[in-house]
C-alpha cells in the first residue's frame, strides 16, 4: 500500500490547514511557492506520516521544507508572512479578550521568521 498523500494550495487559512494536517498525522513533504499575477501561494505535498514532535510556532506559516528549499519566491513570500503577522500581533496586543499563551505563539513565530529572512 502506498502511504496517502495530499497536494493542496491554499489561499487563505494556511496556518489552520498546517495545525489540522499535523492534528491528523499528516507531514508537509515538500513546498513549493507559485506566483499567480501579484500574489504568491504555496502548494504542499503532505503525507501520512505521523509526527512525534509539535510543530514549532513558525511552521504553521512555513514548512520545514519550504525554509530549506532554497525557492526563489522564498524571501517575497516571507516579506509577506512577515507583515501580515505583525498587523495580527499588534491587533491582538491593543485586543482586550486576547489569548496570551496564543499571542505569545504568534510572537515567537514572527521572530523566528524574521531571522529566516535575515538568514537568506
Amino acid at each position: 500500500l502506498r502511504p496517502l498523500q495530499l497536494v493542496l494550495q491554499p489561499q487563505s487559512k494556511g496556518p489552520m490547514l498546517r495545525q489540522w494536517l499535523h492534528d491528523n498525522g499528516f507531514t508537509v513533504v515538500r513546498e513549493q511557492l507559485v506566483r499567480d499575477r501579484r500574489f504568491i501561494y504555496p502548494v504542499l505535498e503532505a503525507r501520512y506520516a505521523v509526527q512525534d514532535r509539535p510543530l514549532d510556532p513558525e511552521e504553521f506559516y512555513i514548512s520545514r521544507a519550504l525554509s530549506h528549499s532554497g525557492d526563489p519566491l522564498l524571501r517575497e513570500y516571507l516579506g509577506y508572512l512577515i507583515r501580515g503577522l505583525e498587523d495580527t500581533v499588534f491587533g491582538m496586543e491593543q485586543g482586550r479578550d486576547c489569548d496570551p499563551a496564543l499571542l505569545r505563539r504568534r510572537r515567537e513565530a514572527l521572530r523566528n521568521l524574521k531571522r529566516m529572512e535575515a538568514a537568506l
